[in-house]
């Protein structure tokens, strides 16, 4: 979604771009072919601005990314961890500033620091582009959850369902979103309905973290 806005924001600013180019034109009686040599040079600028944006200086930051994703699933958390918080001291853009600090919290959460992972979560901005906000409320229920502060992490998922409910189909996030209904359905004492659930989730996503996830389902509805 936040990428067809992003098209849209760009499209409406080329908009007014040739209208006000074409409003000054029509003022000081400038020829047809010099507006459009002066719009061609326009685009040509924006569109080197952009490939240096995005193949140059955001490229190497986001397969830094994609590796501490990829570290984490491996199980190499400490190596993920140490890149983190290398890349945290970097210049970078907002946005890579919150994916630095997504990937931090889901670090502790996988080492079992939950109150660290909390803390960086509550730490970030309340306005998130979508799927950040989607992965930061993700995170945080997870912990809450973890943590043992059920009440707290019932009421959170409550507060944010609408966005859940809306990516729960989304190839990215479904088995997480899964395992979050299946801790939500546990704690409202649901258990047959967690295990339908999990074991269809299991079938279709089997990530070594959503494995951990599973295992820790598998403890509580065997101790319930």
């Amino acid at each position: 979604m936040w990428r067809w806005k992003r098209i849209l924001r760009d499209v409406l600013l080329w908009a007014l771009l040739c209208f006000v180019i074409g409003i000054i034109a029509a003022l000081f009686e400038i020829e047809a072919s010099t507006v459009q040599f002066f719009i061609i040079v326009c685009c040509v600028i924006y569109l080197l601005v952009t490939f240096f944006y995005y193949l140059v200086f955001m490229q190497p930051y986001r397969k830094r990314v994609i590796q501490q994703n990829a570290d984490m699933e491996a199980g190499n958390l400490e190596t993920a961890l140490e890149d983190i918080k290398a890349m945290q001291q970097e210049p970078r853009v907002r946005y890579l500033t919150q994916c630095c600090q997504i990937n931090l919290s889901a670090a502790y959460c996988r080492l079992e620091q939950y109150d660290r992972a909390l803390e960086v979560l509550n730490a970030m901005p309340e306005k998130l582009k979508e799927q950040v906000q989607l992965v930061h409320h993700l995170n945080t229920y997870i912990c809450l959850f973890y943590s043992g502060t059920e009440e707290k992490a019932l009421a959170y998922y409550h507060t944010h369902e609408k966005l859940f409910h809306a990516h729960r189909k989304d190839r990215n996030y479904k088995g997480n979103l899964a395992v979050l209904k299946c801790w939500v359905l546990s704690a409202q004492g649901e258990l047959a309905a967690v295990r339908e659930l999990l074991k269809q989730t299991k079938e279709l996503c089997n990530t070594p973290s959503l494995m951990e996830a599973y295992e820790k389902l598998e403890q509580r509805i065997g101790n319930t």
